[in-house]
């Protein structure tokens, strides 16, 4: 007689298979939202890394060559004293104005 009493297994409402297909969905975009964030986020932060050092990689050749250009100018300067012994103010003068060198 325990057996008439047994209770029958319970059946799921009808809308239970669509709200777990809502819930899979819902969780398959946000994942794929994340996914789509940190690329972004990732492409961003290459992009920024690179034009720092092309921005770095510009100022480094822009000191490099303000310091080397007096150099040349000196170098130069001395190779003339050295061929032609002492300068004068108007030898000199001459020298700047030829290598447009301010004064």
């Amino acid at each position: 007689m325990a057996a008439a009493y047994e209770e029958a297994p319970k059946a799921r409402p009808a809308y239970a298979k669509s709200v777990l297909a809502a819930i899979a969905v819902l969780a398959l975009g946000l994942l794929a939202a994340y996914g789509a964030v940190r690329y972004v986020a990732n492409d961003a932060a290459r992009d920024a890394h690179e034009r720092l050092d092309r921005l770095a990689n510009r100022v480094r050749l822009t000191i490099e060559q303000r310091i080397r250009t007096p150099i040349y100018g000196l170098n130069g300067l001395a190779a003339s004293i050295g061929a032609h012994g002492d300068l004068t103010r108007a030898e000199y003068a001459r020298f700047v104005a030829l290598r447009n060198l301010p004064l």
